[in-house]
């Protein structure tokens, strides 16, 4: 005796039916169902339109699962995502006012640490309209990242912080000075 249920993604399938009958077929299976070449008026079951229909089943359930962890999880990234482009750009500001107050070399990470930890800091978009511009909130208020930078290294440990000036070469002065000789 032939299968009279066909199984397919855990739902049986009768292989044939009756127009009436229909009704009871799961929505998504309907289209599985055809007229092919009985006589007597009896729907037949396409066994690769059943697994399409299944697998099809299957591929919405799985997008539907990532729509909810995306909205679950979106926001969240999102969220981290500006907060490492802020923290990027507070890094940035800090790194290039401490190479400008001509900080160690050595000491440039040590120090963005530093007054990362002591501060918060804040985006504001430039007047130009470009990028922005990188403000600390601090005891005193608001301050630029060269005002916090310029406390750090006149402070009381400040000339740890600085690099120290190279003396001139001995043969600076005195090319200067024949420099000087040639022009008259």
């Amino acid at each position: 005796m032939a299968d009279i249920f066909y199984e397919t993604g855990g739902v049986k399938l009768r292989r044939k039916i009756t127009v009436a009958e229909l009704e009871t077929v799961p929505e998504a299976y309907r289209l599985a169902y055809g007229e092919r070449g009985h006589a007597d008026g009896d729907l037949v079951l396409s066994t690769r339109a059943a697994d399409y229909a299944t697998s099809a089943l299957a591929e919405i359930a799985e997008l539907n699962a990532k729509i909810e962890k995306l909205k679950t999880e979106g926001p969240a990234k999102v969220e981290a995502a500006k907060k490492a482009r802020r923290d990027g750009q507070v890094e940035s500001a800090l790194h290039r006012a401490l190479t400008k107050a001509r900080v160690k070399p050595g000491l440039v990470e040590g120090a963005i640490a530093m007054l990362m930890e002591q501060n918060e800091f804040e985006l504001e978009a430039s007047e130009t309209g470009k990028g922005f511009v990188v403000l600390a909130r601090t005891p005193y208020g608001l301050s630029s990242v060269d005002t916090i930078v310029e406390r750090l290294v006149q402070g009381e440990e400040g000339a740890v912080w600085l690099d120290k000036r190279s003396a001139p070469s001995a043969g600076y002065f005195n090319s200067l000075l024949s420099g000087m000789k040639e022009r008259r």
